[in-house]
């Protein structure tokens, strides 16, 4: 894959990254202006790729916990 068309896929699932930059838009219309990012996917890109290829939304999209941790409450 050359270096340009690498940079419209997701360096954790090599699926499309729908980056607006990476297909020559501006980076106010891209889909993570809006979006809240996972820290973990954030770290879990390899250090080669940061700042090269960008998070695809499914990738970049915060995990939930099914359940909380045990002993964990939201009351205060």
């Amino acid at each position: 894959m050359n270096s340009e068309a690498s940079t419209q896929f997701c360096p954790l699932c090599d699926g499309a990254n729908h980056c607006a930059l990476g297909a020559g838009g501006t980076i106010e219309t891209c889909w993570c202006q809006g979006a809240r990012i996972d820290p973990g996917a954030l770290a879990a890109i390899p250090a080669a790729e940061r700042g090269q290829r960008c998070l695809c939304p499914n990738c970049a999209a915060p995990k939930t916990t099914a359940h909380p941790a045990k002993g964990v409450t939201s009351e205060r």
